[in-house]
């Protein structure tokens, strides 16, 4: 649920009533919310780019139904509280997919949505019944072919550059795979405590393979 404040509104910019901006807007944790990237074309190219923020996934059907030639939608992000997710805080995640999912008994009916994110994850909005007498599935959004390529190039990159960083540990701990292994999941102080593992980005992969090579070659210094 998105909520706005009196006290936040602003003039607009655009000098057009019919218009309302503020300052910021009041978001709640308590349920899943997306937020992507809007492109405006003209004449079939890129012309700018907007950030949306969804709340309801039932918005973000009518904008992939509604779409037409002169705009584009890309990259979806779900945003996920700690109960959704099954972690210890809030969580980011590209979003490839969702399903409502309607399940009947004889006195009660139950709706939720499934939430297909990178990595073939699935998360579910609330909890589904035992035992249902039916369950009806409707796919509501599925991300477009170009979003769905660049996801699966992402996890083969993700992949290679963690096998990358486990050799180049195991070989920081004269190639012994465990001590290796264990040392990725390890909170880092030189790299503000971040997880080996998790460093894959282009910048972050860049960063740990250097420290690695740093922390290697200053041990084979250290014992010629």
């Amino acid at each position: 649920m998105l909520l706005t404040h009196s006290s936040a509104q602003k003039q607009s910019l655009m000098g057009d009533k019919r218009f309302h901006e503020w300052r910021f807007v009041i978001l709640g944790h308590n349920s899943p919310w997306i937020h992507l990237t809007q492109t405006i074309l003209r004449k079939g190219k890129p012309i700018e780019s907007k950030t949306l923020i969804v709340g309801e996934s039932s918005e973000l059907h009518n904008m992939q139904m509604n779409n037409n030639k002169d705009v584009r939608y890309e990259e979806a992000y779900l945003i996920t509280p700690s109960h959704v997710n099954q972690s210890w805080g809030c969580n980011q995640s590209l979003l490839t997919q969702i399903d409502r999912v309607v399940e009947h008994t004889k006195d009660h009916i139950n709706i939720y949505h499934v939430y297909t994110v990178d990595h073939g994850r699935k998360m579910l909005s609330s909890a589904p019944l035992v035992e249902p007498d039916s369950r009806d599935i409707t796919t509501i959004y599925k991300a477009p072919d170009e979003v769905a390529r660049r996801s699966v190039q992402k996890e083969i990159t993700c992949k290679i550059r963690r096998l990358e960083i486990l050799r180049a540990a195991t070989l920081l701990h004269d190639g012994n795979p465990e001590l290796g292994f264990c040392w990725t999941f390890e909170s880092i102080q030189g790299l503000e405590g971040q997880l080996p593992i998790n460093m894959t980005t282009d910048h972050q992969f860049e960063r740990i393979i250097n420290h690695l090579n740093d922390l290697i070659m200053n041990k084979q210094v250290a014992h010629p």
